[in-house]
């Protein structure tokens, strides 16, 4: 397949950082007076953005009527705080992932995530992967965040790249997938992060692998 442009999004794509969420929020919890909650709890509410995940997070503990607007900014402040002193504790690229980046020498790429922009930008910096992207976008960086397929096409026009079926946008989870499919590019899902793979499969994506040496043959 020609490519065009390849687009990713972070967390369980480009790196595994379910260890860093968990503690990183599990911290903001402890300073809200709440107890921990577990790894899977935590990553089932991954996708749609920090505020989104700290919010799910304390509806875990308090009836919605008792999450106020500012309960969740307070968390998502102490989360940010938290997440910028832990960036990359735990965190890894996944297998094959430096590899193939290297091997798409030449053709523009970017990352959009819902993750606050500073943890985007600090997580590839800190890891030294930041040098293979053109931008790197978190949910504070344009006006629109994932599943909202404008995002994307902000991210192509920036690149100047028309939106076509040469574009991949490469995800883990049914956000991603959405909004590939909305924008009119190439859906490709990855088994190994946080989503359960027959709800991955579900969706429908126009590619479905495993991971990055899987998605090798499709170069």
């Amino acid at each position: 397949m020609t490519l065009s442009t390849v687009l990713f999004d972070l967390d369980g794509t480009l790196v595994d950082s379910s260890t860093d969420i968990t503690n990183n929020l599990n911290r903001t919890l402890d300073d809200l007076d709440f107890g921990p909650l577990s790894r899977e709890v935590v990553l089932s509410h991954v996708g749609y953005g920090a505020p989104y995940l700290v919010e799910k997070c304390l509806s875990e503990f308090l009836p919605p009527t008792e999450i106020s607007r500012d309960l969740v900014a307070d968390g998502l402040a102490i989360f940010r705080k938290h997440y910028l002193a832990h960036l990359i504790d735990e965190t890894r690229p996944y297998s094959g992932a430096i590899e193939f980046l290297q091997r798409l020498e030449g053709i523009p790429l970017g990352v959009i995530s819902n993750k606050p922009e500073a943890v985007v930008q600090g997580v590839l910096h800190a890891l030294e992967m930041d040098h293979y992207f053109r931008f790197m976008y978190g949910q504070d960086s344009t006006e629109w965040r994932k599943p909202d397929p404008r995002v994307i096409h902000y991210g192509l026009v920036k690149l100047g790249v028309p939106f076509s079926k040469s574009v991949w946008f490469v995800g883990d989870s049914f956000v991603d997938i959405h909004a590939a499919k909305a924008a009119r590019v190439t859906a490709v899902a990855m088994t190994h992060g946080y989503t359960p793979v027959e709800q991955l499969q579900a969706e429908n994506p126009d590619i479905l692998v495993e991971g990055f040496p899987d998605l090798y043959k499709y170069l």
